[in-house]
């Protein structure tokens, strides 16, 4: 849909509120609009997601898509880490925050030794993956922090598209939750709408990323995949690094599959 045609639709929805109520319906429209059934099962063996949930968490329906974009950033987490001298199998306690219906987190299913968390806020998600991926104990968060999770509980979290879709101020309270629950050292690893999508951004919206300012779209929505939200990288490293080292930046496309720009920080 163009641009501007999209912003007039929206822009009534706005004006009363509306806004995130009527992408909730969009979801379910499009998620209608797919074929198959949804206790299909992969060769994982393990159950596949129905259409809604998939789209709640991908922004598509496609369910071989689903499954290979959830493989490659799992690939890409064993790869940065090895990297750096970890193995999976060495990991104590680990969190996929913002879990969604699993499509990262199915995959640590042939991982033995570590401790595997899922959180997400909403329970429906959370309740698909607790009777679907029965090896994770997976819990629903509320918008905002605390987790349930004592303090320096885990070795690795990792974030995949969540903080592309929260307000700023959402952003500051759970990265300061997730470095609380990090234990010392620990590793943080999250996908970003960074540099690879500077040209997606408006005349006005490319001078705020360059001048270092975080982009937000729909801020009421945030939550929603509605919501966008643009990191520079002059905005990661500086209001980030107070409390954790930049250690990677991968760009979008990279490696196949992993469709954002991907951070690993560690715990300082």
């Amino acid at each position: 849909m163009d641009r501007r045609l999209r912003q007039a639709l929206i822009a009534p929805l706005r004006a009363v509120g509306l806004l995130p109520a009527a992408f909730r319906w969009y979801e379910r429209l499009s998620a209608r609009r797919a074929a198959g059934a949804s206790d299909a099962r992969t060769d994982d063996g393990l159950a596949l997601p129905p259409p809604l949930l998939r789209y709640r968490v991908a922004g598509s329906t496609d369910s071989a898509w689903f499954i290979e974009c959830g493989a490659a950033v799992f690939g890409l987490i064993e790869q940065q880490l090895a990297e750096r001298g970890v193995k999976l199998s060495d990991l104590g306690d680990v969190l996929d925050f913002g879990c969604g219906c699993g499509r990262v987190l199915r995959h640590w299913r042939i991982v033995t030794g570590p401790r595997i968390h899922g959180s997400d806020y909403s329970a429906e998600l959370v309740a698909w993956c607790d009777a679907n991926l029965r090896f994770a104990q997976v819990s629903v968060n509320s918008g905002d922090p605390p987790l349930a999770h004592v303090e320096s509980t885990f070795d690795l979290v990792y974030a995949i598209s969540v903080f592309t879709h929260l307000s700023v101020e959402r952003q500051t309270r759970w990265l300061d939750e997730l470095w609380r629950v990090l234990k010392p050292g620990g590793y943080l690893l999250l996908t970003l709408h960074a540099a690879s999508f500077r040209d997606q951004l408006d005349e006005r919206e490319r001078a705020a990323f360059d001048a270092g300012e975080l982009v937000v779209r729909y801020r009421e929505a945030s939550g929603t995949n509605l919501c966008g939200v643009y990191h520079p990288d002059a905005f990661v490293r500086g209001a980030w690094t107070r409390a954790f080292e930049v250690c990677a930046l991968v760009p979008a496309g990279t490696r196949a599959n992993v469709l954002q720009d991907v951070y690993l920080l560690r715990k300082i």
